[in-house]
């Protein structure tokens, strides 16, 4: 089933964020001074990665994915 592999959850979080990690990681260190548009797509972002980087730490195998691994290192600045 699809919804249970994590690979799929993986494709559609990076097919569905609100924001490219480029945009984000530009932001998310000024949030405080954006626009209530531009920190709502860094609350969402934060919100739809929580689950799978929560998983990645309980994940026998980690849940290996150079994206995840770069939205990672911006996840602690998002709001």
């Amino acid at each position: 089933m699809d919804l249970l592999n994590p690979r799929h959850a993986l494709d559609l979080l990076f097919h569905e964020l609100p924001l490219p990690l480029e945009q984000a990681r530009e932001s998310a260190p000024r949030w405080r001074t954006l626009e209530r548009p531009e920190m709502l797509r860094l609350r969402i972002a934060k919100n739809m990665l929580k689950p799978l980087l929560e998983f990645r730490k309980v994940s026998p195998g980690g849940l290996p994915d150079p994206r995840l691994d770069a939205w990672e290192a911006v996840f602690p600045l998002l709001p």
